[in-house]
This record gives structure tokens, sequence and C-alpha cells, in this order.
């Protein structure tokens, strides 16, 4: 489907530009909408403007040409020579903007060196302190419709004096266009590329989790023993063990902790760790009333030092384990070792926290 593109602009004054412009975007295998040439369908006994802007709709783009005349005034409006009023062509701008459309606003360079003479002394004009009559410019409200499309703030607008220049514009910015549809093209193949490699991926790990799974079973389940359902278990407590040592950092814990010392406060913090989750402060944890948490532990006599903020989507799974005595027996056993211990020492959640913000920094 051709992208239509709609040439918005008065008529008698710029009939030649509008032609040239039809000309040239057919040329581009493109379909210009322009009421001249009948691609606008009028409706007997409506007004003839509102046409235009139902048209609006199906257009992918606008051109916005604008020269010294201001146009016929709008349904409803009516034409004053000193008062603001809207042209059919300016209402064709607001609807475009509505839609979301593309415009490109080309401004003959004549009415744009009057614009600013304009604008120097825009007070003076409009609380009618000063006249000045414009040679290119018949209407004022041409100058206000200028005002008004750069207030937006976002449109491209080009200033010139031969039709060849607009075109010359065009071209190169569709050329651009067409250069991003590709490199949006290429991107969405290398992110498609990635999609199907991470899917393959997944797909092998259940494969082969399936696998060891069913071998496992075998393997284990030969003498009809628990081997299997332990070793099940202990993966779960190892995974609790990762997820509590990562997320929460303990004050009284140290380095230089004995065995017995790190028994006795692992132990102590699952007690409350699991009495704390039949209570309302896991499902209100959040950066804003954290300190309630804090507060919790300490009531207790646990000091927590740091929280990590997705501790909290962690809470079914360790409490599985905690609210097991088997494996609630092993997840101490386990976080007691150096490689949870440490990590729940606040000088190492300290160090952590110091090189993850210079890695950032960095």
């Amino acid at each position: 489907m051709k992208p239509r593109i709609f040439v918005s602009s008065t008529f008698y004054d710029l009939k030649y530009v509008r032609e040239d412009l039809s000309n040239f975007i057919k040329a581009h295998d493109f379909e210009p909408i322009m009421f001249e040439d009948g691609d606008i369908g009028y409706t007997p006994g409506r007004a003839l403007d509102r046409a235009c802007y139902e048209t609006m709709h199906s257009a992918d783009m606008v051109l916005l040409i604008i020269g010294g005349n201001y146009g016929s005034p709008a349904e409803g409006e009516v034409k004053d020579e000193f008062k603001e009023y809207i042209s059919i062509t300016r209402n064709e701008f607001k609807s475009a903007v509505n839609e979301g459309i593309p415009i490109y606003v080309f401004i003959d360079g004549k009415v744009y060196v009057e614009y600013e003479i304009y604008e120097m002394n825009y007070e003076e004009i409009e609380h009618g302190k000063t006249k000045i009559n414009f040679k290119n410019v018949k209407d004022i409200n041409v100058f206000r419709f200028i005002r008004e499309i750069k207030n937006l703030g976002n449109l491209p607008i080009t200033e010139f004096d031969k039709i060849i220049q607009i075109k010359d514009f065009l071209s190169k910015q569709w050329s651009d266009m067409f250069k991003k549809y590709l490199a949006i093209l290429k991107e969405n193949k290398e992110n498609e590329n990635i999609k199907n490699a991470v899917e393959d991926m997944n797909l092998l790990v259940q494969k082969m989790d399936l696998m060891l799974d069913s071998v496992g079973k075998k393997i284990l389940s030969a003498d009809n023993s628990k081997e299997y359902e332990n070793v099940v278990e202990m993966q779960n407590v190892v995974s609790v063990c990762q997820k509590i040592s990562r997320g929460i950092s303990l004050e009284n814990a140290s380095s230089e902790d004995s065995y017995g010392e790190r028994k006795k406060i692992i132990g102590k913090f699952v007690d409350v760790l699991d009495e704390s989750m039949s209570e309302d402060i896991w499902e209100a944890l959040s950066p804003k009333n954290v300190g309630k948490f804090f507060a919790y532990f300490k009531s207790r006599n646990v000091e927590i030092a740091a929280l990590s903020m997705g501790f909290i989507k962690n809470k079914k799974d360790i409490q599985e384990v905690i609210r097991n005595s088997k494996t609630r027996e092993r997840l101490i056993n386990e976080l007691v070792k150096d490689r949870y211990y440490l990590f729940m020492v606040k000088e190492a959640w300290d160090n952590a926290m110091e090189e993850d913000t210079e890695n950032t920094d960095a």
C-alpha cells in the first residue's frame, strides 16, 4: 500500500507549488491527497472543510505550505481584518497534530522575513499601538498561525524561495526514513535471533532437567531408598541459602565468629525469620516502610544491617524450607558455612555495595 501524503495550503497563491509537489510525490510512487484532484470526498449539505479533516485521518504524512494568504474561514468562523479567526488550512494543521500525523512545514522565505518583523513588534501590533503594512502577507493571521506552529517546538520548519528546495528537503527526509526503516528491520532480526537463541537454551535446559530428573530417579530409587528426595530437598536448601545470604546482612555477624557463635546467630535469625512470615511486615515491605521490618527483628534481638528489596520475592521458597523441621536444620547448617555466612557479614555487604557503585560510575 502506498503512503498517503496530504498537501495542506491555500490554493490560488500556491497553485503551481501544489501542482509541482503532486507530480513529485507521484514520482516517488506515493499517493498525494489534494482536493483539486478529487481526492477528498465531499458530502452534499455538509460544510466542505469537514471532509478535509475527515480525510486527514487516512493520511500518513502532511506537507503544510504557508504563503502570504491565510485562506477561507473554517466552519463557524468569521473572517475579520484584525481579530484572530481560524482558517481551513489552520484547522487541517490542528487535525493533523491531534491525529499525531508527521508534519513538515514549509514557509515562503519572504513571508518568514516579514514574520520576524511581526515578532519584533508583537506587543505593539497585537495591542493596536502600531500598524504595519506588510508587502507579502495579506492577513496578519498568517503570522499568528506561524507563531502557533513555532510554539509547539517539535515540528521541522523549512523556509523556501523555490519549489526545488522543498523537493530536495523531502528527498533527503524520505531517504533517511527508508534508511532508519532498514535499520529497524535489521535490529528486529538481531533481536529475533537472540530471542530464538534464548528460547533454544531454555528448551535445552528443560530437556536436561527432565533427563537428569529421570536418570536420578532410576539410579537413586533403584534400592527404594530416600536418596532422591534428599537430593531434591538439599537443592532447595542450597537455593534458599543463596537467596538469604545475598538478600540480607546481620549487624552482629562477624568473619571472626567461631562455629558455635555462628550457629547461635543463624539459629536465632532463622527463628525470627520464621515468626516474621506470619506478620504483615512482608506484605507491606517497600523502600518507604522498610524500617518496620528492621524494627520487628530488632525487638527480638536480631539486628539487620541491610536488606535487598528483592528479598521479599523469596518469601514462599524460604517459608517452605523453614517450616519443614528437616530442611530447617539443614538450612542452619549450611548458612554457617563461609560461602554463605561471610556474605551476611555487614563489612562484606558494604564492600559489595561500594564495588557496585564504582562499577556503575565507571
